[in-house]
């Protein structure tokens, strides 16, 4: 078990990165252009450690490894969200009683979902793409 953390080291690291930068991004707004290029930095070396975790053909509790350092740092962000912008009254006005505008920087909170969803199908299509080949003979 020690070897899949050292494996997936480097994507921990970036997904840290990742969350802490797209936190900052609330205080200043540039940080969350930032925290999009760091994500796709993740993504990409997400895809080339599961492509080799597949190649390799580790147990398949290791080839979701990946996916679970995408959903921890997602949901972490998405749990640091909901008290920061949709239980907040200054920027959810619809709490406050307006009832059709809101602050659009609400629309932050849903911005782990969707990277997360996003990257989980490319992981899938990556991982079933390498399971493939990897079954096909030379």
């Amino acid at each position: 078990m020690k070897h899949i953390f050292r494996k997936n080291n480097r994507l921990t690291l970036i997904l840290t990165v990742y969350a802490i930068v797209q936190a900052a991004s609330l205080l200043i707004k540039i940080f969350f252009i930032i925290s999009l290029g760091i994500y796709l930095v993740a993504i990409i070396v997400g895809v080339k450690e599961l492509n080799s975790i597949v190649a390799k053909g580790d147990r398949f509790k290791i080839q979701l490894f990946p996916f679970l350092l995408f959903l921890i740092a997602n949901s972490a962000l998405f749990l640091l969200y909901i008290p920061t912008l949709l239980l907040n009254p200054e920027i959810n006005w619809h709490l406050a009683g307006n009832e059709y505008e809101q602050d659009p920087t609400i629309f932050l909170a849903y911005v782990p979902i969707v990277l997360l969803i996003l990257a989980y199908i490319i992981l899938l299509i990556a991982w079933c793409m390498t399971s493939l080949l990897r079954k096909v003979p030379r």
